[in-house]
């Protein structure tokens, strides 16, 4: 008969008990002048609303809202409403509530048992709400309409298999539209003044575009807003494509407006004049964060406590930032600074790191067709012998549907028990420039865009 050693065994109880007990926050969103922070948590065991006043010594309180967790939450441009994401019976289905950042006027105003609704963004002056509805039925199509939480009324902004609306311009004339399948999506400008639409990127071109925002142009552009894509359309990795865009169809060139032949582009937010942009770069698999200066392109780097970022976000104003930041022996957790210094410090009291914990080191590997792929190995602690593990991500993305350039993307795998998919894509640099898109309205295979009556 084996005899099993009590210590090894309580001392990998005990790490069970405690990875259970850590909590987590995550998904930031900031009130205009970004005086204070609106997040979800778990630290309670259910994922809720929680809310953080900078420069304050109280810590952040929980604002109840439903017994249903709290997906995602987003604040409105005039500062008077939060709308949340909220998994409907904790299922897969979300709805849209909306609430007064005092946690008063609490309604529903998208989605159901039977329909999923998803968050998008707010316009961005006042306080209207752009949600996409499921269709319910199969001959049905996804609708993007703009609520007023105020009203309840919905106005069609655009129809289509698989769109998402990405932003809309201040004056919400313009609105941005991404459709297709992961890994073949294009994107429209829609003129809803004129119910037409405009292609943007090199369509035809296969990728993916996982960010859109509509921000004015930089000084000294001919044409007054600039479209800024997270994408990866053409290109060998995900970069900041911008292309200026005007009335009645009229489109600048396309091109990088930041790239790096080390990294891929994850996440992206801007101030609400298009002046400062908050960059996240992953570089072999760990994050670096940029600040970019639209006028003069001057970046800086911000420096951060742990190896991965995982949500970020800028205030309106672009006074401040804050990241949601987690490692391989922490779970997620955010920081924030101002702007001027990018000097990060924790919101509240975060959950604390868990030791001892193993941290991984990204290895490279030969596959039997020659590819090169990369993975995270994990070994005894101390450089003791014993099990060790190495991690491959199994790619392609399920979501990416079959493209060649897609099933050959090497993927590094999670860092941490916490943390979310990382990614290294290892292939050669290729010619980043674009052809200009020279087609006109119609050109891109279009549903539904534009304006539609009041529903």
């Amino acid at each position: 008969m084996v005899r099993l050693s009590a210590e090894p065994l309580n001392s990998g109880l005990r790490l069970g008990n405690d990875l259970v007990d850590r909590w987590a926050s995550w998904g930031p969103s900031m009130s205009p002048d970004g005086n204070r922070i609106a997040y979800v948590s778990d630290r309670r065991g259910t994922p809720e609303l929680w809310m953080h006043t900078q420069d304050c010594a109280q810590e952040p309180i929980p604002i109840p809202l439903s017994a249903d967790p709290v997906l995602e939450v987003s604040w409105s441009a005039d500062g008077q409403w939060l709308a949340c994401a909220m998994a409907a019976n904790g299922g897969v289905r979300s709805q849209v509530w909306v609430l007064r950042p005092d946690g008063t006027d609490v309604r529903r105003v998208a989605g159901s048992d039977d329909q999923h609704a998803a968050l998008g963004p707010w316009t961005r002056l006042g306080h209207k709400l752009v949600v996409e509805l499921a269709p319910t039925r199969i001959d049905e199509q996804t609708r993007c309409v703009l609520i007023d939480p105020v009203t309840g009324a919905h106005i069609r902004l655009a129809e289509g298999d698989l769109i998402t609306a990405l932003d809309l311009s201040s004056d919400e004339r313009f609105l941005l539209l991404r459709d297709g399948t992961r890994g073949a999506q294009f994107c429209v400008v829609v003129d809803r003044s004129g119910d037409c639409d405009h292609p943007l990127l090199p369509y035809p071109a296969a990728g993916s575009t996982d960010v859109g925002l509509l921000r004015r142009s930089p000084p000294g552009d001919p044409l007054p807003m600039t479209a800024y894509l997270v994408s990866d359309a053409g290109l060998p990795r995900r970069a900041l494509i911008a292309q200026a865009v005007g009335p009645d169809g009229l489109r600048g060139p396309a091109g990088a407006f930041a790239a790096r032949d080390d990294g891929e582009l994850e996440f992206l937010d801007a101030d609400e004049n298009g002046k400062l942009l908050l960059l996240v770069w992953n570089v072999a698999g760990t994050s670096e964060v940029e600040l970019l200066d639209t006028r003069t392109h001057r970046r800086r780097t911000v420096s951060m406590p742990a190896s991965v970022v995982s949500g970020c976000a800028l205030s309106r104003d672009g006074s401040r930032l804050v990241l949601c930041i987690e490692g391989p022996d922490r779970p997620r957790d955010l920081w924030t600074a101002r702007t001027s210094d990018a000097a990060l410090a924790p919101v509240g009291l975060g959950s604390p790191a868990i030791q001892p914990l193993v941290h991984p080191t990204l290895e490279t590997f030969e596959s039997h067709d020659g590819l090169m792929l990369t993975g995270w190995l994990y070994r005894a602690r101390d450089d003791e012998s014993g099990p060790a593990m190495i991690s491959l991500h199994g790619g392609p993305d399920p979501r990416n549907g079959q493209h060649s350039h897609r099933s050959t993307k090497p993927w590094s795998p999670p860092a941490s028990p916490f943390s979310r998919r990382t990614s290294v894509d290892r292939r050669a640099s290729a010619n980043r420039s674009y052809t200009p898109p020279t087609g006109t309205a119609g050109t891109t295979p279009s549903p539904t865009y534009g304006r539609a009556p009041n529903s």
